[in-house]
């Protein structure tokens, strides 16, 4: 084999425009404080982003607020004034239940104008305890969900429903929860930031040999679905053709004893280097030639990311955000599992120095690009300006909108939700004076549904039965409920007594959930 020659340094700057968010805010966009919440502060993506976002928002003049679950990890000491939430191991829990009324509290007494929780966990914490408080909040999707129980996605599903906003790190993660029928409206696609140091060219972390050529991975050793077997199954077949490679692992956790007896078992242990946790990962991919990212699931890498600003060629499997960040010749793609082609599109880019800057530029440029603090934190800012009312521009998917933008149809959809004239009384006659008002009117389209609706000609009878009826009745009512989808504000009629649980609340949480405005015309004295 020929002699494998190390990729050039690659300039650095950072460009402050996107093409999955365009925003623009200004510093004063937030008049009150936010509050971001995440679930623990280790050394994972989630809580770098964590960092990243509240760091460059403190620095944009914005007044944050920081929450946890739990006030453990690397990253505890970089933050101040970490407030801790701790649910008792369980989200179900009756101290669970104490947190939640507790964060409400908080949220209330410092006066925050806006909340985001930034994982699965925080998602089911602060989303309820936000909407206790009635302030706005914001839900986040960082992972595809696949890694999620079925029973995990539905109640994560269940709680974006009641968020204002939802924002996800990739196409790949919105797409799946469009899938999952939540509104298109909620969904904000917002990529991961990376700082001004990520661009910056560094002293290796790993003196240079010469001769040695570094195929490294950097991944927690606490989930299968990273593959770091699929890392070492291509080292073994690869230093069966070279010589003079040396393969990096850098990262720790409990499976990190399971993965050294391995690399034993494969017989290379004197190739393989265990770096464990480190916090100078730019330095370490200034150490390397070739970056892996082998995962079976990834919505946004930031290894990946990171390795492409720091202009170290990627090999990563087709999973998630990883098309979207290899796409047009920016990384080599090979199929996930498929330890041969990995194997294969390693050797290529060991062999070929030009394809290697070639991958390397054309990434760094697109990173640059896209993906820098400055500008994410602007979005960021949009977002929140956006879900408090003020007439800044976000994005809805893909698609850029603002407060002020025209509707298709100028007329206010508005449906109400009352009992009908069947049983006479006061919300039924208010009810239906506004819809005979409303009636051809050019500015309103008056949509009616009943609390009370028809049974089918079979079930009939039941009505004449008191408790059965209403047992009957509920799934009907239920039914009826999912034409809200309709509507631009929902009108409900409410009273007091018992039967509020059974009409008006689900009227009420089946609009939040559809992301529509809600009225109630409550009707009673109590």
């Amino acid at each position: 084999m020929n002699p494998l020659t190390h990729q050039n340094e690659l300039p650095s700057a950072i460009a402050s425009t996107s093409t999955l968010f365009s925003a623009s805010a200004p510093t004063d966009a937030l008049p009150g404080p936010l509050f971001l919440m995440v679930n623990s502060l280790e050394t994972g993506g989630t809580e770098k982003q964590f960092v990243e976002i509240s760091r460059a928002l403190q620095s944009r003049g914005v007044s944050v607020h920081l929450g946890c679950l739990q006030k453990a990890g690397g990253f505890v000491q970089e933050l101040k004034d970490l407030a801790e939430f701790d649910l008792g191991g369980s989200l179900y829990g009756l101290q669970s239940i104490r947190s939640r009324w507790r964060l409400a509290r908080y949220l209330r007494n410092l006066g925050i104008r806006i909340a985001q929780a930034f994982d699965f966990y925080t998602n089911l914490t602060l989303i309820p305890a936000a909407k206790l408080a009635g302030i706005p909040v914001i839900g986040s999707q960082r992972q595809l969900g696949d890694l999620l129980t079925p029973m995990q996605f539905r109640a994560q599903l269940a709680a974006f429903r009641f968020c204002d906003r939802v924002v996800c790190n990739s196409k790949a993660a919105a797409e799946r929860l469009r899938q999952a029928g939540l509104p298109e409206s909620k969904v904000v696609i917002i990529g991961n930031a990376l700082p001004e140091a990520a661009f910056m060219a560094v002293a290796p972390a790993l003196s240079r040999r010469h001769g040695v050529f570094r195929i490294g991975m950097i991944a927690r050793m606490n989930a299968e679905y990273k593959n770091h077997h699929g890392f070492l199954c291509m080292a073994k077949r690869l230093s069966e053709s070279f010589s003079n490679l040396e393969f990096i692992l850098v990262g720790d956790g409990p499976l990190r004893t399971g993965l050294e007896r391995e690399s034993a078992a494969l017989g290379i242990q004197n190739r393989v280097r265990f770096l464990g946790a480190r916090r100078d990962i730019p330095e370490v991919l200034h150490s390397l030639d070739i970056s892996i990212i082998p995962s079976f699931s990834e919505s946004l890498s930031n290894v990946m990311l990171e390795s492409m600003a720091a202009g170290v060629p990627v090999v990563a499997t087709a999973v998630g955000g990883n098309v979207e960040l290899g796409e047009e010749d920016r990384a080599l793609l090979v199929r996930p599992g498929d330890e041969g082609e990995l194997t294969r599109a390693v050797m290529r880019l060991t062999q070929s120095g030009d394809l290697r800057s070639q991958l390397a530029l054309r990434a760094q440029d697109f990173v640059r690009s896209h993906f820098s603090v400055e500008h994410v934190s602007a979005q960021y800012e949009a977002l929140y300006s956006h879900a408090i009312g003020q007439p800044q521009a976000v994005a809805h998917g893909s698609r850029v909108v603002s407060n002020s933008e025209p509707r298709r149809d100028s007329k206010i959809r508005v449906a109400f939700v009352a009992p009908s004239l069947r049983y006479v009384g006061g919300q039924a006659v208010q009810a239906d004076l506004l819809m005979k008002h409303w009636s051809g009117d050019p500015e309103i389209a008056a949509t009616f549904v009943p609390v009370d609706p028809r049974f089918p000609f079979a079930l009939q009878w039941a009505e004449r039965v008191p408790l059965l009826r209403t047992v009957v009745r509920q799934p009907l009512y239920f039914w009826k409920l999912w034409s809200l989808r309709h509507a631009d504000v929902v009108h409900i009629f409410s009273a007091s007594y018992t039967s509020f649980l059974l009409a008006p609340l689900p009227a009420w949480l089946a609009a939040k959930a559809l992301g529509k405005k809600t009225l109630i015309n409550y009707r009673s004295g109590e």
